[in-house]
């Protein structure tokens, strides 16, 4: 899956098989204005372009980054989006249905609450792994040639690059 980011926020993406990425089509010299581009759910943002300055590719309308770039960064917005929604349910069992099962199980609360306690901790493990593999991607300095081109194409870089 390759992504095209616009310096106008449009991003469109082309799904491809997962070992086309940048790199491949920079190796291969893959025709990028050939592909037929479709409006993406993703939306650019700060980080997004930051990973695309240093991974991405140029295009005619902007910058190019495969799907697999962008992942990890995305994967932490749904884990903390998930786990969110998932504590937000739970405490809506616990509210209707916790004292007639602490009634029909004495001591569910106290182990509904250590279990509640132990995944949130795997959770908050899962997205600092997460986070730190993020940090060493943005490790990478950026491309300057892709920094210009997304500059010329009327975009904004984000502060820090």
């Amino acid at each position: 899956m390759l992504y095209l980011l616009e310096p106008n926020e449009k991003v469109t993406w082309v799904d491809l098989p997962h070992s086309v990425t940048a790199a491949f089509v920079r190796e291969h010299g893959l025709d990028l204005e050939a592909l037929e581009w479709s409006p993406a759910e993703l939306k650019l943002d700060s980080m997004i372009l930051r990973l695309a300055v240093r991974f991405g590719l140029p295009a005619r309308r902007g910058l190019v980054v495969d799907g697999g770039t962008v992942s990890e960064y995305a994967r932490i917005g749904r884990m903390i989006e998930t786990h969110d929604a998932a504590n937000v349910a739970q405490e809506r069992v616990k509210e209707s249905n916790g004292p007639l099962m602490e009634a029909l199980m004495p001591g569910w609360t106290e182990r509904t609450r250590e279990l509640d306690a132990r995944v949130n901790d795997s959770v908050r493990q899962a997205i600092a792994e997460a986070v730190a593999d993020l940090d060493e991607q943005l490790s990478e300095q950026p491309d300057d040639q892709l920094a210009q081109h997304w500059r010329r194409l009327g975009g904004v870089l984000p502060s820090p690059l």
